[in-house]
C-alpha cells in the first residue's frame, strides 16, 4: 500500500495558497469536496475530489481583516438541524464566532455569526466541535470552555481551568471519542507536554485520566490529535514534536474515560514524521490508516492496528512532483478503491494531492484471546493473534499478520507478506517464508536496531531465528534459508521504545473464529465467536448469542449447500455456492446468498438481503428491510415493515407485505405486489405486473408493457413507456398511461386518467371522473357518474356514459356521445361530431365544422365558429349556429333556433319552434307546427310549412313563404317577397318595396310603407296598401281594397266590380271622384287615389265603394 502521487493544487491566490494551517474533508453522498484555510490574514478555499486527476478548485472566500486577531488557525465542522453544513473559522467580533456555509460540491456561501461568545476570549487559539455539537474554545492560557449551540446562540455548558493534576494550560489541540454511550473530551497541552481526558458529569466537565512526563511515555509538545474505534474500542492517537524529532503514541480508552498506552513509535530515517505538525486518521476498507507529516519534508502512512499498536505501511519524500516541505495540515478519506490524501505546507504555495490504492484490500481479523485459527481472504488482509496459540494462515495478497503473545503458526500464503512478531519468549514458527518477497517486521523486540543482532541457524527445510528469550522458525519454500537471506528481510522502519513484551490484548473481549473444514460441519457458536468459516461441504452452523444494537457475528458459508442461522446482533452472512438455508435472526443483519438456490430470512431488524445469483427466495420478515434479488428468478417477500426490494435480473415475484414498501422489479418480466400500507412500485425495463393492493400507493410500470392495478386506496399509476394495462381500484385513483397505446380503467372512486402518448383507451367506471387523452387518437369512456373528458391532441373518440358530464375535444377532429345524462360537449377547434345522447345536453362546437346531434333530451347547441350541423332531435332544444355558414335542425319539440353569422340554413321540424337567421342570408323551415320564425339581417328566404306560424323577414331583402297554415308574415325592412300560401294568413310587407301574395285561403295582407306589389289570388282577401304607390291584385274571390286619407297613388290591376269592393276608411264620402284616365277609372280623395285598371265609369258604382 504505497503513496502515488495525482498532482499539485492551488486556488491562484497568495493568501490562500500558502501559510495552510487546516485541511478539512466533507463528503455528501457521491460528492466530496476539501476545504483549505490559510489562517488570519488568508481565507477558506474548496477543491472538489470526485473526478479523475487531482482534485479541482471550486470556490473561494477571503477573511475580512478586521477578522484577522480573531481567526483561528483550525476550521471545524458544526451541522445544522436542518441537515445543512457550516464552517467555523473563528472569531468574528468579540463575542461570536463566524461560519460560513458549505456543501459537498466545493460550495462556500454565506457567513453566519453565532453570538455568546465570552468576552474574555482574544483567540482561538485551538477550536474544535464534538461529535455531539458541543464547541471547545481554547483562548485563555490556563484552560477552556465549552459551549452548547442553540440556533445563532452559543451557552457555556462548562469552563475548566488548569491545575496540578490536568494539562490544560495553552492548549494546543482538542479530540473527542464515544465510548459505549459516553462522550470524551481530549484536550493537549503545548506547554505542558501532557494531555488530559475529560467527562461531561452533574458538575460540569471532569478529568478522567491524564498523560504528561511524569508518567513516563515520553511525550514532546503535542501538535495533532485524532481517535479512531477498532473492534468496538476506542483509541486516541497523538502527535508530538520537539524541534526536528517527533513521535506518534497510541492511547487506549476504557468505558471510564481510563488511559493505557498501547503504543509509542519515534520518527527514524526510513520514516517522515520528524518535527510532526498534523496526522490524519481514516477508516477504509474496514481498516484504519494514519498518515503523519511535518517538518520531515515528506509523509509516512500506517495501520492501526487492532489493539492499538502501529504499523509502518509507506514513505514519500518531498520532490519535485509534490509540494511536501515543511507540512503544516493533512486530511484523508476513502473515495472508491483509493485512500485520498491532501497535504498543504506553510510555504510551498500548493497543495499536494495523494493517493494510496485499495482495490486489492482484504479482511481484518483478530484470533481469540484463548486461542484460535483465522483464514485471510484472497486480498490484502490484516491478521492478529491474541494471547493464546494461534494458527493464521493468510492466503493470497499482499498480508500483514501479527502473532501475539501464544506459540503460533503462521503461514503466509501467495503475495508480499509481512510477519510482525510480538516479543513474548515463545517459540513461533512461520510455515512458507519467502526472504524474496516476505519481510519480518522485529520493531517490537527491544533494543534490536540491526539484523546483525539475531542468531540465525540455516536448517535443511529453512531457518531458526534467535534473540533473547525469543525463537522464530522459518521454513522456506524451496529449502535451506541463509543467514543474509533472513537478514536481509527484517525491517526496523520504526523506533519503538514503549515494551509491548507480553501479550497485547486488542480489547475486543473473547473473539472465537470457527473454521469448518471440508466435509459435511455442525458448528454451534459462542458468546464469543465473531466470525465463522466453513469452507466446502453441507455445513450447519447456528447460534443462540447476540445483543441487540451490537456487531454480531460474521460467517461464510462456503461452498455447499449450507444452513446458518443466526441470533441477535447485527450479524453478516455469506452463503457462498450452493442452496443455502440462511436466518438472520433478531438484529440488522447483511446476508448474501451467493451462487444456488436460496432461502433467505432476515427475520427481526433491519436487514440488507442479496439473493446473489440462482432462483431465491428471500423473506424480509419484521423490521424495515433491503432485498436485492440479484441474478435469477427471486420471489422476494417484505413481510412486516417498511421494505425496500429489488428484482434484478431475470423475471422476479416481490411482495412487499406490511408496511410502507419500495419495489423495484428492475430486468425481467416481474410480477409486483404491495400488500398493505402505501407502496411504491417500480416495474422496470420488461413486461411487468404491478398490484398495488391495500393502501395509498404509487405505481410506475417503466419500460414494457406493464399490467397495473392499483387496487383498494388512493393511487397514482405510471405506465411510462410501452403498451401499458392500468387499472385504479377501489379508490380516488390518480392513472398516467405514458407512452404507446395504452388502456385505463379508473374503477370505482373519483378517479383522474391521463392517457399520455399513443392511441389509449380510457375507461372512468364508477363515480366521478376526469379523463384525458392527451397525445394520440384516444377512446375515453366516462361510463357511470358525472365524468369530465378531455380528449386532447388527436382524433379522438369520447363516451359519457351515465352521468351528468362534461366532453371536451380539444385539437384533433373528435367524435363526443354524451350518452345518458344532462351532459356538457365541447368541441375544440377542428372538424368535430357531438352527440348529446339521452337527457338535457349542452353541446358546443367551437372551432371548425362541426356535426353534433342533441338527441334526446331538451338539448342546447351552439356551433360557434365554422360551418356546422346542428340537430337538436328529440326534446325542446336551444340551437345556436355561430358564426358560420350553419345547418341548424330542430326535430321533435319546440325548439329554438338561432342562425347568428354566416348563411344559415335553419329547419324547425316537428313542434311550436322559434328561429333567428342572424346575420347573413339565411334559410329558415319551419316544418310542422305553430312555429315563429325571424329571418333577421341579410337578403333571408322563410318557410312557415305547416302549421299556423309568425315570420319576421327582418332587415334585408327576404322572402318569406307560410305555405299550409293561417301564418302571419312580416317582410321587416328590406324588399321582401312574401307568399301567405294556404289558409287564412295575414301578411305585413312593413318598409321597403315588396312583393306580397296571399295565395290560398282569405288571406290580409298589408303593404306597409314603400311601393309594394300585392297579390290576393285565390279566396275572400283583405288587402291594404298602406303608405307608398302600390299596385294590388285581388285575384279570385271577393276582395275588398283598404284605403285611407294617407294611402298614396295606388293601382288595382284586376278590380271587378262585381266582386270586389273599396273600403276608404276615415275618408269623407263628398270628396271621392271619379276620373278617367285612358283606359283607367281613377278613384279621388285628397291628395290620394286609387286606379282602377283597364275598368270604365259604367261599369262601376259608387255601391263598391265602403266608406268607415
Amino acid at each position: 500500500m504505497q503513496f502515488s502521487v495525482r498532482g499539485l493544487v492551488q486556488s491562484g491566490y497568495s493568501a490562500l495558497d500558502f501559510s495552510i494551517s487546516d485541511l478539512f474533508i466533507f463528503q455528501d453522498g457521491e460528492e466530496v469536496a476539501f476545504f483549505s484555510t490559510s489562517g488570519s490574514n488568508g481565507g477558506l478555499a474548496s477543491y472538489a475530489l470526485g473526478g479523475a486527476g487531482a482534485a479541482s478548485v471550486v470556490d473561494y472566500a477571503f477573511f475580512n481583516p478586521s477578522w484577522s486577531i480573531g481567526v483561528s488557525d483550525n476550521i471545524a465542522l458544526i451541522e445544522q438541524p436542518n441537515g445543512n453544513a457550516q464552517l467555523l473559522i473563528g472569531m468574528t467580533s468579540s463575542t461570536a464566532l463566524g461560519a460560513y456555509d458549505i456543501s459537498a460540491s466545493g460550495g462556500i456561501g454565506a457567513i453566519a455569526q453565532y453570538s455568546g461568545l465570552d468576552n474574555s476570549t482574544i483567540r482561538p487559539e485551538a477550536l474544535h466541535v464534538t461529535g455531539d455539537g458541543e464547541v471547545l474554545i481554547a483562548g485563555m492560557e490556563d484552560g477552556f470552555r465549552a459551549y452548547g449551540v442553540d440556533g445563532g446562540t452559543l451557552q457555556t455548558t462548562s469552563i475548566v481551568h488548569d491545575t496540578a493534576s490536568t494539562y490544560v494550560y495553552e492548549i494546543a489541540v482538542f479530540s473527542d471519542v464515544n465510548v459505549n454511550g459516553t462522550r470524551f473530551i481530549i484536550a493537549a497541552s503545548h506547554s505542558e507536554n501532557g494531555l488530559t481526558v475529560f467527562e461531561h458529569t452533574d458538575t460540569g466537565l471532569t478529568a478522567t485520566d491524564s498523560s504528561g512526563p511524569e508518567h513516563g511515555l515520553g511525550l514532546m509538545r503535542p501538535t495533532a490529535m485524532d481517535t479512531a474505534v477498532i473492534g468496538g474500542q476506542a483509541y486516541l492517537i497523538v502527535a508530538t514534536a520537539m524541534d526536528d524529532n517527533g513521535a506518534l503514541s497510541v492511547f487506549h480508552i476504557d468505558g471510564d474515560g481510563g488511559l493505557t498506552a498501547t503504543d509509542h513509535v519515534l520518527d527514524t530515517r526510513d520514516t517522515r514524521f520528524g518535527g510532526v505538525q498534523d496526522i490524519a486518521v481514516a477508516e477504509a476498507g474496514g481498516m484504519t490508516f494514519l498518515i503523519a507529516g511535518g517538518g520531515d519534508d515528506g509523509l509516512s502512512s500506517f495501520l492501526l492496528l487492532p489493539g492499538g499498536q502501529l504499523q509502518h505501511l509507506d514513505s514519500i519524500a518531498d520532490s519535485h512532483d509534490t509540494a511536501l516541505t515543511n507540512i503544516s495540515a493533512i486530511a484523508a478519506t476513502q473515495i472508491g478503491s483509493t485512500l485520498r490524501i491532501i497535504a498543504g505546507t506553510q510555504s510551498e504555495g500548493m497543495l499536494t494531492d495523494l493517493e494510496i490504492d485499495l482495490s486489492g484490500i482484504g479482511e481484518q481479523q483478530v484470533a481469540s484471546a484463548d486461542g484460535g485459527a483465522l483464514l485471510g481472504t484472497s486480498g490484502d488482509d490484516v491478521l492478529v493473534g491474541e494471547s493464546g496459540d494461534d494458527r493464521i494462515e493468510g492466503g493470497a495478497g499482499d498480508d500483514t499478520i501479527v502473532d501475539g503473545a501464544g506459540s503460533d503458526i503462521m503461514t503466509g500464503g501467495a503475495g508480499r507478506d509481512i510477519f510482525v512478531l510480538r516479543y513474548d519468549g515463545e517459540v513461533d514458527e512461520i510455515t512458507d517464508f519467502d526472504p524474496a518477497l516476505d519481510r519480518l517486521d522485529l520493531n517490537s523486540w527491544p533494543l534490536i536496531y540491526d539484523p546483525g543482532e539475531l542468531e540465525i541457524q540455516t536448517t535443511i527445510d529453512g531457518a531458526v531465528v534467535s534473540y533473547r528469550d525469543e525463537t522464530l522458525i522459518l521454513r522456506g519454500l524451496s529449502g535451506p534459508l541463509s543467514a543474509s537471506a533472513v537478514q536481509a528481510s527484517v525491517i526496523f522502519a520504526i523506533n519503538r521504545p514503549l515494551d509491548l513484551s507480553g501479550s497485547v490484548p486488542a480489547f475486543a473481549g473473547d473473539v472465537t473464529v470457527l473454521h469448518g473444514g471440508p466435509g459435511d460441519d455442525v458448528l454451534v457458536g459462542t458468546e464469543h465467536t465473531q466470525s465463522v468459516i466453513l469452507m466446502e461441504g453441507h455445513d450447519w452452523f447456528v447460534t443462540e448469542f447476540g445483543q441487540a444494537g451490537e456487531p454480531g457475528v460474521l460467517v461464510d458459508g462456503g461452498d455447499g449447500n449450507d444452513t446458518i442461522t443466526t441470533a441477535a446482533g447485527m450479524d453478516e452472512i455469506l452463503g457462498g455456492p450452493g442452496d443455502d438455508l440462511l436466518s438472520g435472526g433478531d438484529g440488522n443483519d447483511t446476508i448474501f446468498g451467493g451462487l444456488g438456490v436460496d432461502v433467505i430470512l432476515g427475520d427481526a431488524g433491519n436487514d440488507e438481503l442479496h439473493g446473489d445469483d440462482g432462483d431465491d427466495d428471500i423473506s424480509g420478515v419484521g423490521g424495515d428491510d433491503t432485498i436485492w434479488g440479484g441474478a435469477g428468478k427471486d420471489t422476494l417477500k417484505g413481510q412486516n415493515g417498511n421494505d425496500l426490494l429489488h428484482g434484478g435480473d431475470a423475471n422476479d415475484w416481490l411482495i412487499g407485505g406490511a408496511g410502507n414498501d419500495t419495489l423495484w422489479g428492475e430486468g425481467g418480466k416481474d410480477v409486483l405486489s404491495g400488500g398493505d400500507g402505501n407502496d411504491r412500485l417500480y416495474g422496470g425495463g420488461h413486461n411487468d405486473v404491478l398490484k398495488g393492493n391495500d393502501g395509498n400507493d404509487y405505481l410506475s410500470g417503466e419500460v414494457g408493457n406493464d399490467q397495473l392495478n392499483g387496487g383498494e386506496g388512493d393511487d397514482i399509476l405510471f405506465g411510462d413507456a410501452g403498451v401499458d394495462t392500468l387499472s385504479g381500484g377501489p379508490g380516488n385513483d390518480w392513472l398516467f398511461g405514458g407512452d404507446d397505446p395504452d388502456m385505463l380503467y379508473g374503477d370505482a372512486g373519483e378517479d383522474v386518467l391521463y392517457g399520455g402518448l399513443g392511441d389509449d383507451k380510457l375507461y372512468a367506471s364508477t363515480g366521478n371522473d376526469t379523463l384525458y387523452g392527451e397525445e394520440g387518437v384516444d377512446r375515453l369512456y366516462g361510463e357511470d357518474g358525472h365524468d369530465v373528458l378531455y380528449g386532447g391532441p388527436g382524433n379522438d373518440w369520447l363516451f359519457g356514459g351515465e352521468g351528468d358530464d362534461q366532453l371536451f375535444a380539444e385539437a384533433g377532429s373528435t367524435w363526443l356521445f354524451g350518452d345518458a345524462g344532462n351532459d356538457t360537449l365541447v368541441g375544440g377547434e377542428e372538424k368535430d361530431r357531438l352527440l348529446g345522447g339521452a337527457g338535457n345536453d349542452h353541446l358546443s362546437g367551437a372551432g371548425g365544422n362541426d356535426k353534433m346531434k342533441g338527441e334526446d333530451g331538451d338539448d342546447t347547441l351552439y356551433g360557434e365558429d365554422g360551418n356546422d350541423r346542428l340537430i337538436g332531435a328529440a326534446g325542446n332544444d336551444e340551437i345556436h349556429g355561430g358564426p358560420g355558414d350553419d345547418y341548424l335542425s330542430g326535430g321533435d319539440g319546440d325548439d329554438a333556433l338561432d342562425g347568428g353569422a354566416g348563411h344559415d340554413a335553419l329547419y324547425g321540424d316537428d313542434g311550436h319552434d322559434l328561429f333567428h337567421g342572424g346575420t347573413g342570408d339565411d334559410r329558415l323551415f319551419g316544418g310542422e307546427g305553430n312555429d315563429t320564425i325571424h329571418g333577421d339581417e341579410g337578403n333571408d328566404l322563410l318557410f312557415g310549412e305547416v302549421g299556423d306560424d309568425q315570420m319576421f323577414g327582418g332587415a334585408g331583402n327576404d322572402k318569406l313563404k307560410g305555405k299550409g297554415g293561417n301564418d302571419t308574415l312580416y317582410g321587416g325592412g328590406g324588399n321582401d317577397t312574401l307568399n301567405g300560401g294556404e289558409d287564412d294568413d295575414l301578411v305585413y310587407g312593413d318598409t321597403g318595396q315588396n312583393q306580397m301574395a296571399g295565395g290560398t285561403g282569405n288571406d290580409t295582407l298589408i303593404g306597409g310603407d314603400g311601393n309594394d306589389t300585392v297579390y290576393g289570388q285565390k279566396g275572400d282577401d283583405l288587402i291594404v296598401g298602406m303608405l307608398g304607390d302600390d299596385l294590388l291584385f285581388g285575384g279570385k274571390g271577393e276582395d275588398v281594397f283598404v284605403f285611407n286619407m294617407s294611402s298614396g297613388a295606388d293601382a288595382i290591376g284586376d278590380f271587378d266590380p262585381l266582386e270586389d269592393h273599396l273600403r276608404l276608411e276615415g275618408v269623407d264620402e263628398g270628396t271621392v271622384g271619379l276620373e278617367q284616365h285612358g283606359d283607367d277609372l281613377v278613384v279621388t280623395w285628397g291628395v290620394a287615389s286609387v286606379a282602377l285598371l283597364d275598368l270604365q265609369p259604367g261599369i262601376f258604382e259608387f255601391a263598391s265603394i265602403e266608406f268607415i
